[in-house]
């Protein structure tokens, strides 16, 4: 019933052309970012290429911190907010499925959309890498790095599902996400104690796994610490949820 509950709310949000759009845009983001690194002209006009290990890291930062987050917030405010908005929640309710699973399956269907978008990117990454260098140096580092992005993202995804719980407007939704996620940041900036608590703080959790030693201590402790953040605000948003009325 899960499986079904997913494979439900994904395909509303692929008929969403806008959310087709932004794959679309990504592609292009990144192809133009590629192509700004690994080109450059000297006096003559000659191109000039440049191995850059890193590029599958170059678009990544900008995509986890920036591009995937304004995603979610309108993912969470049309899956979410919008449907108890315009009643259509209701349809959603008669189904053979508990509500339970109804918005478990909600968030799995935002979090398996931004997972395609990391590998499509990823994949975007390799070709531009290989067609500029005719070299896989990297590749299982680059895919882990963006695989394992979505552990903290997924956080993130719970985290806006249970504020879009709390709002019947999906503007508002997207409105309060936004200030959230900018006074996370500002609140990080300034305090060390409240920075590392905060999950935003670890979008950048795959760094951890780049390099020849494995900081063993602080991936268990990343992990653990987004983790709690699922689990509490997985929570709360379901107990709004259940009981919200219609």
């Amino acid at each position: 019933m899960l499986i079904n509950c997913v494979k439900y709310e994904f395909s509303k949000i692929i008929a969403r052309k806008k959310y087709l759009f932004i794959m679309v845009l990504e592609i292009v983001l990144v192809t133009l970012l590629g192509s700004l690194n690994w080109q450059s002209f000297d006096i003559s006009g000659t191109i000039l290429k440049f191995d850059l290990p890193n590029l599958y890291f170059n678009f990544l930062p900008v995509l986890s911190t920036f591009l995937l987050p304004v995603t979610i917030f309108m993912l969470v405010s049309d899956t979410v907010s919008l449907e108890f908005e315009n009643n259509t929640i209701k349809n959603i309710f008669l189904r053979p499925a508990s509500r339970f699973n109804i918005y478990l399956g909600k968030n799995l269907a935002i979090t398996l959309y931004v997972l395609i978008n990391l590998m499509i990117v990823y994949l975007a990454s390799l070709v531009l890498k290989v067609a500029y260098t005719m070299s896989f140096d990297s590749v299982l580092e680059g895919f882990l790095a963006y695989a394992i992005t979505i552990i903290p993202l997924f956080a993130f995804v719970v985290f806006c599902s249970f504020v879009a719980c709390k709002v019947k407007s999906s503007s508002l939704t997207m409105f309060l996400l936004l200030i959230c996620y900018l006074l996370m940041a500002f609140l990080s900036a300034y305090s060390s104690a409240i920075r590392s608590v905060l999950f935003v703080n670890y979008i950048g959790y795959y760094k951890f796994f780049i390099g020849n030693i494995l900081p063993i201590k602080y991936i268990l402790n990343s992990t653990l610490l987004i983790l709690s953040n699922v689990l509490i605000f997985f929570i709360l948003g379901y107990l709004i949820f259940d009981k919200r009325d219609v």
